[in-house]
């Protein structure tokens, strides 16, 4: 397959997979898993097809066209949410307009314009969001917003209750440096949904820093379908998306030390990170000896809390998550089954997770991808991944989508940087 051709089917699928997981929030049709179940395998032939000519640039129409279909998809009116409707249509005309304009700077190749106005729509919509449903109805924003603020005090958001949460009000079933990362915004401006949107920011930035090429990504970084759901009920996988990106600019360009760091910091945020740990101890530029360094400092940063009660700890982290009953608006082939009678055993969905885990090491290691196809792998891998797990929702296949646009931003060369001239670096072609 050439490489331009690889690119844009891999984007036109993005828009497939953004645009079923929008439609999937707070809804279970058949239409919907079908769509995100056929991902899965159409990535892998995508990969297979593109495994020698890898990820060529994206025609100059490409990126603008899926800004439209942002645009359209954030019109469309069936979206979830608790905002006032008035609202609700304000931030959707903002996201709509900012999409459609951005993707009229990019056919004028102003970039750089279009990125500027993208992150304005974003800004503007998290403020609509944070202003006019300042205390969103669900659990994920009372114990993060609230374990957050609670830090300042020396309360272990472990052993706190969450007092009018409407789900889980006696669990933080995160790991800490979510808290720890959002803290200093939750402190300085009151809520965490600030500090997710300088996460997002901050992931947009690190993909384009060097790469002009990958410029008109990132207003589909900011501005993917349903990112006005993600806003308003702070789910946090832009932190995981933040570090992920740090990882594979930092360890391509060199800079292992930082990567490192990055994924450290990934790792005592949120478990299933530590799933693309073997890939990353399978991939030179990072190794086993990083990979395990990584994780004693994530251990490390841990460790305050383990220490205050480790019961405790495990019960939120570890326990609850597998005695958690199943999700009934899981988009995922795990729901489809039980809705027909069949539940999957625990044993069929551990072994679906370590063969493709191992699998995806086993690739790494004797292909030793570019950056980009090492994101294009993780992504296949959390969509397998998300199709047997009772709890996925938006916020999980919204992490495999991205890493595709990361892809895409990392297919682009790299400019020539001084400081990184002596140093060993990894091709950016996928």
């Amino acid at each position: 397959m050439r490489a331009r051709a690889g690119a844009v089917l891999l984007l036109a699928g993005w828009v497939a997979l953004s645009a079923a997981n929008q439609h999937s929030i707070a809804r279970w049709e058949p239409l919907t898993v079908l769509v995100l179940g056929l991902a899965a395998p159409a990535l892998l032939a995508l990969l297979v097809a593109t495994r020698r000519s890898g990820l060529g640039p994206l025609p100059g129409w490409a990126a603008p066209a899926a800004l439209v279909a942002c645009a359209v998809a954030a019109l469309q009116g069936r979206w979830f949410g608790y905002l006032p409707a008035d609202v609700q249509q304000a931030s959707a005309a903002v996201a709509a307009g900012g999409a459609v304009a951005a993707a009229a700077l990019l056919l004028v190749r102003r970039a750089g314009a279009a990125v500027a106005v993208a992150g304005a729509s974003l800004v503007v919509t998290t403020s609509l969001a944070v202003r006019y449903d300042p205390v969103p109805r669900i659990d994920v924003w009372y114990s993060v917003d609230r374990a957050a603020a609670g830090l300042l005090t020396g309360d272990n958001p472990y052993t706190t209750d969450w007092y009018g949460s409407p789900g889980v009000g006696d669990a933080f079933t995160y790991l800490p440096m979510t808290a720890v990362l959002l803290a200093p915004v939750q402190w300085l401006l009151g809520d965490v949904r600030w500090g997710l949107l300088l996460a997002l920011l901050l992931a947009g930035w690190l993909l384009a820093r060097r790469r002009p090429a990958a410029r008109p990504l990132v207003p589909l970084l900011w501005l993917t379908p349903g990112q006005l759901v993600q806003t308003e009920q702070a789910w946090t996988e832009p932190l995981l998306l933040c570090a992920l990106t740090a990882v594979l600019v930092l360890a391509g360009g060199g800079r292992r030390g930082g990567a490192v760091g990055a994924l450290a910091a990934g790792l005592a945020t949120k478990q299933h990170l530590a799933l693309l740990l073997p890939s990353l101890a399978a991939w030179r530029p990072v190794g086993p000896v990083r990979a395990a360094a990584a994780a004693a400092v994530a251990g490390l940063l841990c460790l305050p809390f383990v220490v205050a009660d480790l019961g405790a700890f495990l019960h939120d982290t570890v326990v609850l998550l597998l005695d958690y009953p199943p999700l009934p608006l899981s988009p995922n082939l795990y729901i489809a089954l039980l809705r027909e009678g069949h539940e999957p055993p625990f044993w069929l969905t551990g072994l679906v997770t370590l063969v493709a885990v191992l699998g995806t090491a086993l690739v790494v290691r004797r292909e030793q991808p570019a950056p980009a196809r090492l994101a294009l792998l993780w992504a296949l891998l959390l969509l397998v991944l998300n199709l047997v797990n009772k709890q996925a929702f938006y916020n999980q296949f919204w992490l495999s989508g991205v890493l595709l646009l990361v892809a895409l931003g990392l297919s682009a060369p790299a400019a020539p940087s001084p400081s990184t001239s002596g140093r060993e670096r990894v091709s950016t072609s996928a």
